[in-house]
Parts: C-alpha cells; structure tokens; sequence
C-alpha cells in the first residue's frame, strides 16, 4: 500500500465517524421538545404558589424572569370548575418594572382554591412561557385541586416547527457569510462554478426560515394574524428580520449573481452582516446589563466567524472541483488559516456567552438547556477534530494527487454534515430558556416552602405542614389538621405543637414551637428552626380534649441558596 493512499483512507474513516455522530444528534434532535420554548418565567407570586389567604386579596400580583411584553402576555383567574372569576382586570404592567404583572380584584373573591392561569411573551426575544398554580382564600390548605392551564404549553410539533425554522435561517445565512468570505479572501473575488445558484439556495433557505420563525410565532403568541403581532416590540424585531433577509440579502444575492465582483460579494457580506445583527439584536444579549455593547459585539463576531467557517465550508467543496494544481492547493491553504482565525473567535466568544447563559456547572445537566448545549458542544468538538485533521494531515498534500484531494473532499463533506447538525442544535438552544434562568424559576418554585404531609400510627389524623421557605433560619409553619377518614379540618383540637430533632446530631438540641390558631381553621407560628443543616425530625403533636396524637414528618432543611 502507497502512503500517498493513508490521508484518503483516514478520511473515509473521519467520514464515517462523522457520519454516526451527526446521525445520533438528528435523532436526539428530533425527540419532541418541551411544549413550551420558555424564557419569561414565573419566580415570585402573591399570593403565592400553593399558598393560601385569610381574605379575599385586592390584586394578583407575578413576577417573571425577564421583561414581559405585556400586549401579548395575558393571566386568567379560574375557580375549581375552570369557571372565568367575575370582575378580574386584564393584566396590566407595573409602573417601573417590566418583570411584573398586576390583575385587579374588582369583586371580592369567596372562599375556595382557584388557578392563576399565565401566559407570558419575553420581551427580549418574543419567546412563550406559560403555566398555571393554585391559590386557597379562607381555606386551610388547597388539597389536590389540579390547576386549570389553558396557557400551559406549545404543541410539540409548533415548538419542531419553530426550532426548524431557526435552524434554516441560521443555514441560509450561514452560507451568504461564507460566501463573502471565502470568495473574497480565498478565490481571490471570483465566484466558483455553480456558485449563483448556491448563493440563491442560501438566500431561500434563510428566507424561507425567517418566514418559518415569524409564523411560527405567530401561532405560540396566539395572535390572531400577523398585524397585531407586528404592533409589538418582538413583533417589530421580526419584522426588522424579515426586511433584513428578504429584501436586503435578496438585493445582494441578485447583484452578486449578476455581476460578481469584489464590489458586489463584499455588499452580499454587509447585507448578511446586518440580517445577522437584526437577529442577535432580538436575543438575551440585548437584555438590560452594564455589559450589553460588549455582549452585543460578542455575539455578532461569533454569528459572523461561524458563517466564514462553517458556511465556508460548502464553497471551499465547490472551489475544489476538478484535478488539484499549484493554484487549488493555494485556496485551500488560504482557507485553511482563514477558518483558523474564524474558529478560534468561535470557540472565545462561544464559550463566553455559554458561561453567562449557564452559570452553575450543575445546570449543564438539570436543564433542558444544558443537554442541549452539551450535544452542540460535542458536534463542535467532533467538527473541530476534522479540521485538524484537514488542517494538519490533508492540506500539505493537497498538491500531491488525486486521491489525497478526493480524501479532503470527503473529510470537507464530512464537516458540512456535522456544520448542519450544529445549526440545528443552535435552532434547539434559542427556543429554550438560558440554564440561569432556568434554574432560577425552579429555585424560586423550590424555596417559595416545603410542604409536609403525614398520618399518626393509628391513621385517625391528618397533618399538612407548610414550611417557608423550609431553609436553615427563621421559617414560617402552617399547619393543617384534617380528620383522615373525611378530609375534613378536625373538631375539638385545643393545641398543635412541633417538636424538633436533629437525630443524626445528638449535640444540636431539641426545639419546641407552640402554633397558634388562625382565623382560617390553621395553626400558625414561626421561630429560628432549624438551626443547622440536615436532615430533621418534626413530631406534630396534636392534643385535643381528653386525647393526644403524635405525627411524625421529616424535614431536610439546606442553606440558603443552596440546591
């Protein structure tokens, strides 16, 4: 066997590889995706998530994770028959914070568990976020009522068709990037064989993604047609995008194909350029931050460095048509050190807004994010791999023959296989929440308070036990006590008191909290308990008339802050 022969056989084998790897993300890839592609999501209510009130309250009051557009983001009070409450306001925005929303109590409500029902639009990105909680008024505890969610989640398939739609715009503009950039930089301002009509698949394939992502958006946000969606903020942004891709980069493909020249290939490289900023600019990057320029830059230098590389690549395969040469072997050293550059701004301004986006190293894997973003950083690591295998084994030869400049163009076939399956994760990750606030909601869903429940040896009563926020410190406890058998509050208790343990810690000394009696039927108190970390004993004693009972519940108390 010819060494000669050894790069082509390698590249066969990075071929298959690679092959395998991208089949494995399509099919993870295609699993259905979370109903909802949330961002603005609910940390804060009151009255709060699973709470309940003596009284009647004046206003509903919710917090979100992001600024809300408040045209398009709607709450519904509903009682347990999923009946629409009389006199509720439509929800309206507070003066001065963007994150909340009001709904005003025009008529007092009676006792009773009813549902907040929520649905918000982000006013960062226009992403839909959805959900539902229940609320008791003069109850002792809401039981197992179900929420009413009508906001709740997107159909599976609108989420597919949304994360598809990202992922050929991405593509589309992608290719009209690398264009500008290979053509430029690498042809020497000449448009390869076949390249009008490859300009015009990019330019179709970001149109018809655009046109995807704005219905699509449609649809979530339930608009009723696309002109009430344009007389808003994200609409507006769409529009922006529209315009950018489909007009501006349509210009410029046009006049590329026409007439290539340097002139009309570096205009085709500023329309896609400002299509790419109209895109990052309706992003988190935009978000309020004392760093909001700089992580604007960030992401407009990433977009545009994985377009010279990655959208490069299927203009360098067609560049490479025909029997290698001097002036070939030229170009494809040229975009060698060119896709070098644009890789090493990948990887910087990649991994910068990964650790803003993901915080916590363990949100990497209790987030839908996460997962996502592991999958995409695994296609790059693979993509990467092939370019050094390009870079360091092919490339010098290039000039040597036939087989080893088939064995590039394998490897590059290779790399535009795995390039798309990182577009498509990339079309994934923009239509989930950031791991950060991600984790944040569930935080604040967590510590809002612990609820207990349990039973005496004897199966005669029932305790319910709220801790808030069920943390080391001062918590607040309410306590419910029904008769097993009915679910009814039980008649005749005189006392309810806790009674603290630190089993595992014989030195940590036992507490005592004395409730006292609501006015809505609970037993309420709060006290420093408990006072360390771990895993604790809490004996309800229950005394009533001429008998007592003992129900034991066990409670694990964490710092504060910590998951």
């Amino acid at each position: 066997m010819r060494a000669g022969h050894l790069p082509a056989r390698a590249a066969a084998a990075a071929v298959r590889s690679a092959a395998v790897v991208a089949l494995v993300a399509g099919l993870w890839l295609a699993l259905p995706a979370p109903g909802a592609a949330a961002h603005a999501l609910l940390i804060a209510a009151d009255p709060a998530v699973d709470g309940t009130v003596a009284r009647s309250p004046g206003q509903i009051l919710l917090t979100f994770s992001e600024p809300v557009d408040p045209t398009l983001s709607h709450v519904d009070i509903v009682d347990t028959r999923g009946r629409a409450v009389p006199g509720v306001s439509r929800s309206a925005p507070v003066a001065g914070n963007q994150q909340e929303l009001r709904v005003v109590l025009t008529q007092p409500l009676p006792h009773g568990v009813y549902t907040v029902d929520w649905q918000t639009v982000s006013a960062l990105d226009g992403h839909f976020a959805g959900g539902a909680y229940a609320f008791g008024v003069g109850v002792a505890d809401i039981g197992a009522v179900a929420p009413f969610g009508k906001f709740v989640s997107t159909a599976p398939w609108l989420s597919a068709v949304a994360a598809a739609g990202r992922g050929a715009l991405y593509g589309g503009l992608a290719l009209l990037l690398g264009a500008a950039g290979v053509c430029l930089f690498v042809f020497r301002g000449r448009l390869p064989g076949g390249g009008v009509a490859l300009l015009r698949v990019g330019w179709l394939l970001a149109a018809v993604g655009v046109a995807t992502v704005t219905l699509s958006e449609r649809a979530i946000v339930r608009a009723p047609s696309l002109l009430p969606l344009f007389e808003t903020h994200e609409g507006q942004l769409l529009l922006g995008q529209c315009v950018a891709v489909v007009v501006l980069c349509g210009i410029a493909v046009g006049a590329a194909g026409l007439a290539p020249r340097p002139l009309t290939l570096a205009a085709l490289g500023v329309a896609a350029a400002v299509a790419a900023l109209a895109l990052i600019w309706a992003s988190h990057a935009n978000g309020a931050s004392p760093w909001r320029p700089l992580n604007l830059v960030g992401l407009w230098a990433h977009v545009m460095a994985v377009g010279v590389w990655i959208g490069g690549l299927p203009w360098l395969l067609l560049g490479l048509q025909g029997p290698a040469g001097p002036a070939r072997g030229a170009a494809v050293r040229r975009f060698s050190l060119l896709a070098t550059v644009a890789l090493v701004v990948v990887l910087l301004t990649g991994l910068s807004r990964a650790v803003a986006e993901v915080g916590a190293p363990a949100n990497l894997i209790h987030t839908s994010f996460g997962a996502a973003l592991l999958v995409k950083l695994g296609l790059v690591l693979v993509l990467v791999a092939l370019g050094a295998l390009s870079h360091f084994v092919l490339v010098p030869t290039v000039d040597g023959g036939e087989a080893e400049l088939r064995g590039l163009r394998r490897t590059i076939a290779a790399e535009i296989v795995l390039g798309a399956a990182v577009l498509a994760a990339t079309g994934v990750l923009a239509g989930l929440a950031p791991a950060t606030f991600a984790a944040a909601a569930a935080r604040a869903a967590a510590s809002s308070h612990v609820v207990l429940s349990g039973a005496d040896y004897a199966t005669t009563v029932r305790v319910r036990l709220a801790v808030t926020p069920g943390t080391v410190g001062r918590n607040a406890f309410v306590a419910s006590v029904n008769d097993y058998t009915a679910g009814r509050p039980l008649a005749g208790v005189r006392s309810v008191n806790l009674d603290f343990s630190l089993p595992a810690q014989t030195a940590v000394q036992p507490s005592t909290l004395t409730l006292a009696r609501a006015a809505n039927g609970t037993w309420q108190g709060s006290a420093l308990a408990p006072s360390v970390a771990g895993r604790w004993s809490i004996e309800v004693i229950v005394e009533e008339a001429t008998t007592a009972v003992d129900v034991p519940l066990t409670l694990l108390a964490r710092l504060p802050g910590a998951r």
